[in-house]
This record gives structure tokens, C-alpha cells and sequence, in this order.
């Protein structure tokens, strides 16, 4: 089968894609500890205000998500870990989670990893195969 015409461009700017996302949205984001992370995105998210996220990092989250909790997008975070690699604890994190201001549903790294490709492949769960 061919398909004729062309592919519509996908390609927006970040305040277009930062538009996108509503008070309250469950986003999935990637990005590591200290690299590899969506920074400009994320600052583009802070400035437009947006609040009450659930939030689904990586398995190893940190400086973007630590500055989401700082400026109070983030309402609820699934997570593994959310740290600044070999520099220390995510001050934000830290001190969010600690006062009981943010909601943390904790998984071990492989349980979000296997959550995150359930939830792609359209399952309820994915089992862990036996070793």
C-alpha cells in the first residue's frame, strides 16, 4: 500500500509545546539525574504557571524535576529517585516530600520501568519474567 502526500510537521516551539500541557495533566518526562533532561521545556512549563501536575519521570529524575516541585507544579510524583547525581540531594524533593506537601508514589526502578511500558503497550500491568 502507498501512501501519498506528505507527513504533517510535528515540530512546534517550546511555548507551543509548554501550551499544550493543563493544570492537573499526568505528564510522563524524561531526562536523568543531571543530564539528558528537557530543562528548557521544563522552564517553559515554570513560566507559564501551570499547577497540580502528576508527574512520571524516568527512573532517576533530578534538577528538572526538582525545579517543577520549587516553583509548585508538581502535585503528585511517581518516582524512583530524585537527586543531583554525585552533587547531593534535590533540595526541593527533599524538602517537599519531608512536610507532607507533595504526594510520592515510590516504585523501585525496574517496577516504573515495567509500569511506564504497560502503560505504552496498553496493558494493566507488565509481569516480571522469571530469571
Amino acid at each position: 500500500m502507498v501512501i501519498s502526500g506528505r507527513r504533517k510537521n510535528k515540530v512546534v516551539s517550546l511555548q507551543e509545546a509548554a501550551n499544550l500541557v493543563e493544570d492537573g495533566m499526568m505528564l510522563a518526562i524524561g531526562g536523568a539525574a543531571i543530564r539528558d533532561a528537557p530543562n528548557a521545556f521544563v522552564r517553559e512549563l515554570i513560566r507559564k504557571g501551570v499547577k497540580d501536575l502528576t508527574v512520571v519521570p524516568t527512573n532517576s529524575s533530578g534538577y528538572h524535576v526538582d525545579i517543577l516541585i520549587g516553583a509548585g507544579c508538581i502535585k503528585t510524583l511517581y518516582t524512583s529517585y530524585v537527586g543531583l547525581d554525585y552533587i547531593g540531594a534535590a533540595p526541593n524533593f527533599r524538602r517537599m516530600a519531608e512536610s507532607g506537601k507533595l504526594d510520592v508514589v515510590e516504585f523501585d526502578e525496574t517496577g516504573l520501568l515495567r509500569a511506564l511500558k504497560a502503560g505504552g503497550t496498553g496493558v494493566a500491568f507488565y509481569r516480571c519474567p522469571m530469571a
